[in-house]
């Protein structure tokens, strides 16, 4: 007898403490609702999962999962020089289509830069046209991939069909490394070369398991003309000989 009422006693310990836990009220509420959700203990501390509560449970099935998408391997064709390409064969468009349909992404991203304002006289006609010593492209570029700050080529989001654009303002040089539109005799010894000037600029990308992710990327923002010694020249005639020269006698040399 003394068996059984100890037996009892255990059994109804058992039940209050079941009743009182709150995974049991997760549950009595999962089945009120209808829904189910998880909870991962990879992604929140144990503070985060108390707090949870009063939630629902979900299964991982109902997590946003992202298919890897391939890596750019090397340098692609594409470029052609550049640091980026606004076609590209393999881009994953359906792939981020489904990803901005179902993740929040950063707004402030999208939309595109505004274009350098015409120059107006004071007569109200336009400005006195400007030459430049190396003659340059001014644009506006919708990349889908470019070179990174650590040189690795990346996926870059420009979805124009689903209204997520990246329009950035970039000047490239018409010639790159040819000698520069001087007006006048350089001076002997030194050689010009029109030269691609670079900045890193923030734009949102995809992670190689396919999330959307900010990156910095290099892309062209101007042409510059650039100058250095002739070594070629100086080793040929000499840096103290062309000193002690007349004008007439280098200029025969040149």
């Amino acid at each position: 007898m003394l068996r059984i009422q100890i037996g009892l006693c255990v059994y109804v310990m058992l039940i209050l403490a079941v009743e009182a836990s709150p995974i049991n009220k997760n549950i009595s509420r999962t089945n009120r609702t209808g829904r189910l959700r998880i909870i991962s203990l990879t992604q929140h501390s144990k503070e985060e999962f108390k707090d949870h509560s009063e939630k629902d449970i979900v299964f991982p099935d109902e997590y946003d999962v992202f298919d890897s998408i391939p890596r750019i391997e090397g340098v692609p064709k594409c470029a052609n020089g550049d640091t980026f390409c606004e076609k590209f064969d393999s881009y994953p468009k359906h792939h981020l289509k489904q990803v901005l349909q179902n993740k929040e992404v950063i707004r402030e991203f999208f939309g595109r830069d505004e274009e350098s304002p015409v120059i107006i006289n004071r007569h109200g006609g336009l400005a006195e046209s400007v030459n430049f010593l190396c003659p340059s492209v001014e644009r506006t570029i919708f990349p889908k991939i470019g070179k990174n700050k650590n040189n690795k080529w990346k996926y870059i989001i420009n979805q124009e069909e689903d209204g997520y654009i990246q329009g950035v303002r970039v000047e490239t040089c018409r010639r790159k490394n040819v000698p520069c539109d001087l007006i006048g005799e350089l001076p002997l010894g030194y050689i010009t070369s029109c030269k691609q000037k670079y900045i890193y600029r923030r734009l949102l990308s995809v992670s190689d398991l396919g999330a959307p992710t900010p990156d910095t990327f290099q892309l062209p923002s101007a042409c510059c003309c650039s100058y250095k010694r002739d070594m070629d020249f100086l080793a040929r005639h000499g840096s103290e000989k062309l000193k002690s020269m007349t004008p007439v006698k280098i200029s025969k040399l040149a």
